[in-house]
């Protein structure tokens, strides 16, 4: 064991991407009182591998050293090995494994394609064996064990919650957070998403609803709500729109025109195509104005793909309190909201959305 000073070490990139930063007030007057009894795991070149809240609280406490074990890995695949290893006993969140997991099987991966690599071959170029290293199911298996969070089937319904919730689906986002403090299992999420009577692919069938001010003000703007493509008759009571199209409709298979309310189903590829649909009418001229309310999805094509064709766009402050069918705010997803416009009054929206956040001009 030798001691260092903290200031001289830093994270490491793939713990703090894995683990978060997690808060270090339950710990801090512990190590007052005690010091810090475990020491940290570092790199040679000073990155933290294991021990970054305890890191951190010696910062604070502006301690001269702490105490730390040195690891040195042959190479960088070895490295993120270590870090899984050093973090397997660690309490973590079903978002930080799964986390883990994408990591574990880029690892896997990369060591298949060295195995494969490695295969002898006869003279014309062929495996002289089987090649067949792994397969999906295997995979899954093993990585689920790895990272606590069961065996191929539990794991492949982690994985598709997951997958769905880094898509922004709104009801996936709220199971995963569920999942994070230990509410339901990965059984029950997955049950929830993937087993229902029905999926629910619109704003009037979903358990939230947007609550009036946001719909009164993009009335303000466009002068009238013409249609809602993506509603229900419970949503129409608020959103008041001329035409409205529910889950039996099907809006992508209906005719768009005149001024839109969209709060389109958070699902992929729903969303992609709703959105899609919105640009194809609206450059068809179809459609004279819009308002989109939508995550602040700025990474996904379909959000890049709406920003080069709006006109402004409201980065909402907070989130948004959406309305249950009771009528109680109760539906706060983990992302903030954007109000996207499309139309000539650009002014008129930023007269009206000003209140809910920042407005800038797309175009």
């Amino acid at each position: 064991m030798e001691y260092r000073n903290p200031n001289e070490l830093k994270p490491h990139p793939i713990s703090v991407k894995l683990y978060g930063d997690n808060h270090i007030a339950d710990i801090i007057e512990s190590i007052r009182e005690f010091g810090i009894l475990t020491p940290l795991t570092i790199t040679s070149d000073n990155k933290i591998i294991s021990g970054h809240r305890r890191w951190r609280s010696a910062l604070t406490l502006e301690l001269d050293t702490v105490p730390v074990e040195i690891k040195t890995y042959e190479n960088e695949l070895s490295e993120k090995r270590g870090i899984l290893e050093f973090n397997r006993q660690r309490e973590k969140t079903f978002s930080q494994k799964m986390n883990e997991a994408k990591l574990l099987k880029e690892i896997v991966a990369e060591e298949n394609r060295t195995k494969q690599e490695n295969k002898p071959r006869n003279e014309r170029g062929q495996f002289t064996h089987d090649t067949d290293i792994s397969t999906v199911g295997k995979t899954n298996d093993f990585v689920g064990r790895q990272v606590d969070i069961g065996g191929r089937d539990t794991y492949s319904k982690a994985e598709r919650i997951w997958g769905k919730a880094q898509e922004g689906d709104f009801e996936a986002l709220e199971l995963v957070n569920k999942l994070d403090s230990k509410e339901i299992t990965i059984n029950k999420a997955y049950t929830d998403i993937f087993d229902k009577a029905h999926v629910s692919h619109n704003t009037g069938e979903n358990e939230w609803y947007t609550p009036s001010i946001y719909i009164d003000a993009a009335r303000e703007v466009m002068g009238t709500i013409d249609l809602d493509p993506a509603s229900s008759g419970i949503a129409n009571k608020t959103v008041m729109a001329t035409t409205h199209y529910s889950i039996q409709d099907d809006g992508r298979k209906m005719e768009w025109k005149g001024n839109v309310w969209l709060n389109p189903p958070y699902a992929q590829p729903l969303i992609s195509q709703f959105c899609d649909l919105l640009i194809k009418n609206y450059k068809d001229d179809k459609v004279q104005q819009a308002c989109v309310l939508v995550n602040n999805a700025t990474e996904t094509n379909f959000y890049q793909n709406m920003l080069f064709f709006c006109n402004a766009v409201c980065f909402i402050k907070g989130r948004i309190k959406f309305i249950d069918k009771q009528g109680r705010e109760s539906g706060t997803p983990l992302q903030g909201q954007t109000v996207l416009y499309f139309g000539s009054n650009r002014d008129k929206f930023a007269q009206y959305f000003g209140k809910f956040g920042v407005v800038l001009y797309a175009r």
